[in-house]
């Protein structure tokens, strides 16, 4: 009988996100591959660990934890470990990027209401004004 012993860790490739990739509110959704025959377990953090997520088979980050992030660099590090302990990580680094004020369009929108409710309150005071010194 032959006994063999394992001391390869799991191979992480990390297809998506890519480097530097700039996202939102929403995370990114990620693309991984694992070399590892013996896979046990698969997990990610965006704190270098501390807070951990496991992997199941999907490509989604945890909202409510991408949420909680400041904006700016975000590391992501991938997890694997064998069923002989062997682990291994892998990072990437992408841009938390929320946009800073309102989007175009809404403002577009304020600027349409505040000129029409200007006319409105004008056309108001000129109707009254006229009243108000036409002789009865």
């Amino acid at each position: 009988m032959n006994i063999i012993k394992d001391t390869v860790a799991p191979i992480i490739i990390i297809n998506s996100p890519t480097e530097n990739e700039e996202f939102g509110a929403n995370p990114p959704l990620f693309n991984i591959t694992i070399i590892e025959d013996n896979l046990d377990i698969l997990w990610y953090s965006f704190d270098g660990g501390i807070t951990t997520f496991a992997i199941k088979n999907n490509t989604l980050f945890n909202q409510t934890a991408w949420s909680a992030l400041s904006q700016g660099e975000v590391t992501i590090t991938f997890f694997a470990r064998d069923l002989a302990g062997n682990e291994v990580t892998e990072s990437v680094t992408v841009i938390k990027s929320l946009p800073s004020g309102l989007e175009p369009g809404i403002i577009a929108i304020i600027v349409v209401l505040s000129v029409v409710g200007g006319v409105v309150v004008v056309a108001g005071i000129y109707v009254f004004m006229k009243k108000r010194t036409t002789p009865t």
